[in-house]
């Protein structure tokens, strides 16, 4: 009788409505965090038809801009990753890679509110040297107007926005209450089951503070890097993640072979139209009905 009373009991505790949360907060965790990787082809394209000129300060300044932005994202993911952060284990390292100049690191290591590598907030001095150089290649007639000079800079900012929703969930994770609370009430319910079913914020003001005043219109000596002689790029590891597997970004059928059935013209792949299809099959069936 006790174990019946109790089995009519346990709808008391609402485990599905407790783990139905706590799943939906895991999960909505990692949507926004693969939604905020960071893609930088947006931006790129943008830069690219903006940003006018053949000569060597305009390719300079659209290389420069887009390769901020890949040091800023390197500078979060390495924060927030561990494999990020064996690649590139120092700011040598990415000044090896390419992706940062050692006059550039000596910038970004002047500002006083620094002091080591792991200090808060490095990652923003990249987005701002991004935007000084969109208002330079304003002022000097390189975007043609103040409109395509404000898209790219909106651009600009929503790549840093989701760098930051990264940083925020790195640095704020589930309350480890709400864990704890989801684990005792599922132990409980099946404790309980065992009776009754047997029968049945941070520190932000020195960092605003260094971007308006110590970083205003601080930017670093327009240089050429490393690979602007070649033809093509091939990215470099630190020797600890030069052995690990990467999974590259292809499409799931890339690698699926088809079976080609119809016969391929010399110049490439028969293309027909649906009609024409119709009227092949359709003579096939007739032909293969006909008695000899």
């Amino acid at each position: 009788s006790v174990a019946l009373g109790v089995n009519k009991r346990m709808g008391y505790i609402p485990l599905e409505f407790i783990l139905g949360f706590f799943v939906n907060a895991v999960v909505k965790r990692w949507t926004d965090a693969f939604h905020n990787m960071g893609y930088l082809e947006d931006q790129a394209m943008l830069v690219g038809n903006v940003i006018r000129g053949d000569d060597d300060e305009s390719r300079m300044m659209r290389r420069t801009i887009v390769r901020y932005l890949c040091l800023s994202q390197v500078l979060v993911f390495r924060d927030i990753s561990i494999l990020v952060r064996k690649r590139f284990p120092s700011y040598e390292s990415i000044v090896k890679a390419g992706l940062m100049l050692e006059s550039e690191k000596c910038k970004l290591r002047s500002y006083k509110h620094f002091e080591n590598d792991a200090d808060y907030g490095r990652n923003w001095a990249p987005i701002n040297w991004a935007f000084a150089l969109v208002i330079k290649s304003r002022q000097r007639g390189k975007i043609v107007a103040d409109i395509w000079a404000g898209k790219l800079c909106d651009e600009i900012r929503k790549f840093k926005n989701c760098l930051q929703i990264l940083c925020n969930y790195d640095w704020v994770p589930i309350p480890l209450a709400y864990p704890q609370f989801v684990i005792l009430a599922v132990y409980a319910y099946f404790a309980i089951c065992l009776l009754s079913r047997q029968f049945a914020i941070l520190d932000g003001k020195n960092t605003c503070m260094c971007m308006v005043d110590d970083a205003y219109d601080d930017l670093p000596e327009l240089k050429r890097d490393q690979f602007w002689c070649c033809e093509k790029i091939e990215p470099l590891y630190a020797k600890d993640a030069a052995d690990i597997k990467i999974n590259p970004l292809i499409g799931s059928a890339v690698r699926t072979s088809v079976n080609k059935k119809t016969v391929v013209s010399p110049n490439g792949e028969e293309m027909i139209s649906r009609r024409e299809f119709a009227q092949i099959q359709s003579a096939s069936a007739s032909a293969a009905t006909t008695p000899v």
